[in-house]
C-alpha cells in the first residue's frame, strides 16, 4: 500500500519530507507527500483504506468538514481522529470502535478516536 500526508504548514511539510529520505528506499516509494490544504484532497480520500486526522488545528467548522468528507469513504475504511471525535455523534455510516490514549512527543498524552465503514 502507498501513505499519503498532507501538511497545511510549510516548515512541517520539509520536515516531513526530510524525515522520509531516512526511511529505507522501498518505503520511500511508497510516501507521498504534499504541502496544502487537507479538505481540498477530500475527492481522493475514498481511495484510503486507512485516514488519520489530527485535530487539534481544526476549528469546529473545518471538523464538521473534515466528519462530511469521511462519510464518502469506501467500505473497509477505518478512520482515526487524534485529539477529538468527529462530529457529536460521529460520522454517518462508520462505526465507532474504540478510543485509546496516544502518548505523543511533546504534549503526553492524546486521545484517539477510531472509526470503520463497514465492509459490505
Amino acid at each position: 500500500g502507498v501513505a499519503c500526508g498532507v501538511e497545511s504548514c510549510p516548515t512541517l511539510h520539509t520536515a516531513a519530507s526530510a524525515a522520509t529520505l531516512r526511511l529505507e528506499q522501498e518505503v520511500q516509494q511508497r510516501v507521498l507527500l504534499h504541502q496544502g490544504d487537507v479538505l481540498d484532497m477530500q475527492s481522493d480520500w475514498h481511495q484510503a483504506s486507512v485516514i488519520l486526522i489530527s485535530t487539534d488545528a481544526l476549528d469546529d467548522s473545518r471538523l464538521e468538514q473534515v466528519t462530511l468528507g469521511v462519510e464518502r469513504t469506501s467500505p473497509g475504511t477505518r478512520v482515526v481522529s487524534i485529539g477529538r471525535p468527529l462530529g457529536v455523534s460521529g460520522p454517518r455510516g462508520l462505526v465507532y470502535v474504540r478510543q485509546v490514549l496516544y502518548r505523543t512527543v511533546g504534549s503526553g498524552n492524546a486521545p484517539v478516536f477510531i472509526y470503520r465503514r463497514p465492509s459490505t
